[in-house]
């Protein structure tokens, strides 16, 4: 379980700092379509988000490695845009 609370805490690091840039923060409330790039951002942070909520609430456990591996290689993946 520590595995995914340092894949919780590493999203909520990038996301902070995802957010210090002004025009991504209006691309991920909304406001704004951004390029692709500020786009591509904002949907691996939210398929990394769903996937940790998926993750909690599965109670059959099935997969787990291979799931905690695909959200690490989304976080290796989210951080070449940050």
């Amino acid at each position: 379980m520590d595995e995914i609370m340092d894949i919780k805490y590493q999203r909520e690091q990038l996301l902070e700092k995802a957010l210090k840039n002004p025009s991504f923060m209006q691309v991920f409330y909304g406001d704004l379509e951004g390029d692709d790039d500020e786009l591509a951002l904002k949907n691996k942070l939210l398929l990394l988000s769903k996937s940790i909520e998926d993750f909690q609430t599965d109670v059959c456990g099935c997969g787990q490695g291979i799931r905690l591996q695909s959200m690490k290689s989304l976080i290796r993946e989210i951080c070449t845009y940050i």
